[in-house]
């Protein structure tokens, strides 16, 4: 008898605001699982905003698992690791009635080397195959593409996947990621299997509309986002600066989002660079903006930038470049990373190579300058994109790996292995 869901419980420990795509990804999900029947609850940050809990019924369960001093770094790799852990292994506790009900499955949006040995304490605590089913989804990449090795805090990651294989509910634990290219390097660290589920949160019932506004004027070159070196913000300004300098801004302009969220002191200093050239043509957003306003200006967008750093996307997926692609809009992005992968055989985008703000004006101009043709090609591009990536496929794709779980007051079946790539 295989499992069938009847209440999803989703948990994001990190959704207290519209900042990142945390509310974008559980609201897509939370909305698809009730269109399909399905009871659900989400469980957010203790400090979820008013505007957040007014948006989608969250309980605010979990501490902030923000690490205390980055520039310690026997804190940063060993202390704040198990402080992480206890606490969000607490919270779960005093949740556990809720989550632990037959015919519930858990799925934990963003599982790092922060929350996963929480996890695994937390499942441990029932008894074996009574345990509730749970999905978690690996988000991030732990392999530093560019010096070619493990980053050191996948000692933590690799610990926490040892203890779950070693789980007396293991077989009740879904391992999930959200690109081919996570999965590969999950699997060197594991031989617990490792599902590939699509993205949820896409917009394609926005892209007809914007479909009929045939770009005119200046094309609107848009980054959405927070001020952070991994996305970006610096490449960009010093592209401007470039383009400013070679007299080359006919026909361009710029809405920059640049809101703060960790301190980035080249990220300051490039948004003072901006600020200084004080350009008509250069809006930034030092604000984070609520979902409307997200999806007014990524609507109104003509092309996405996205020059995010090789080292991270190489393998991690952008909630950005997934919304982008769902409304046919054309983008710029890095070379030999996971949204360049995804833009081979369809024109819908220009590339530039990493951390190269001479490179990155170049793709501007070359955007400028075939902005119609690729626009199509974007357009055309959109419909095969969200025919795998949106939130009923996922909600299915969640529904069907469940199914295959046995383990729940069912049977005594061991945890499925694959070998590793």
């Amino acid at each position: 008898m295989s499992f069938i869901i009847k209440k999803l419980c989703l948990v994001e420990y990190a959704l207290r605001d519209f900042g990142g795509h945390y509310f974008n990804y559980v609201n897509s999900i939370y909305q698809a699982a009730r269109y399909q029947s399905l009871e659900v609850e989400v469980y957010g940050n203790k400090n979820a905003s008013e505007q957040i809990i007014d948006a989608i019924p969250i309980e605010p369960t979990f501490e902030e698992l923000i690490y205390r001093n980055k520039m310690n770094r026997f804190s940063k790799f060993f202390i704040d690791p198990v402080l992480a852990n206890f606490h969000f292994y607490k919270d779960l506790c005093a949740i556990s009635s809720r989550l632990n009900l037959q015919n519930n499955c858990i799925f934990s949006v963003t599982v790092d080397h922060s929350n996963l040995i929480g996890w695994v304490f937390w499942i441990n605590k029932f008894r074996e195959n009574f345990s509730p089913v749970l999905i978690l989804m690996l988000r991030f990449s732990y392999y530093d593409v560019n010096k070619n090795k493990w980053k050191p805090s996948v000692f933590w990651l690799r610990f926490g996947l040892w203890f779950l294989s070693r789980s007396k509910n293991c077989q009740n634990v879904l391992l999930t990621v959200d690109s081919s290219n996570l999965a590969e390097q999950y699997r060197r660290l594991t031989s617990l299997k490792v599902d590939v589920l699509p993205i949820p949160h896409t917009h394609a019932h926005i892209s007809k509309a914007h479909y009929k506004n045939i770009n005119i004027g200046p094309i609107k070159f848009v980054s959405l986002g927070e001020l952070r070196l991994a996305k970006g913000f610096a490449i960009i300004a010093n592209a401007i600066q470039i383009l400013r300098d070679n007299n080359q801004l006919d026909g361009l302009e710029f809405v920059l989002q640049c809101y703060r969220g960790e301190h980035d002191r080249t990220g300051d200093i490039s948004l003072n660079l901006l600020k200084e050239l004080n350009l008509s043509c250069v809006k930034l957003i030092e604000s984070t903006l609520n979902n409307k306003e997200y999806l007014d200006l990524l609507e109104s967008s003509s092309v996405i930038l996205i020059p995010y750093s090789r080292d991270i996307y190489f393998a991690n997926t952008s909630g950005t470049f997934t919304e982008a692609m769902s409304m046919g809009k054309p983008v710029i992005v890095t070379d030999d990373t996971w949204m360049s992968n995804q833009l081979k055989d369809t024109g819908a985008g220009v590339t530039a190579k990493d951390q190269d703000a001479s490179d990155l004006a170049r793709a501007i101009l070359e955007m400028r300058d075939n902005y119609t043709s690729i626009l199509a090609k974007a357009r055309l591009n959109c419909s095969n994109w969200n025919s795998y990536h949106n939130s009923i496929s996922f909600v299915e794709e969640i529904k069907l790996i469940s199914g295959n779980v046995t383990g729940q007051n069912f049977t005594d079946r061991r945890c499925e292995r694959q070998s590793q790539a």
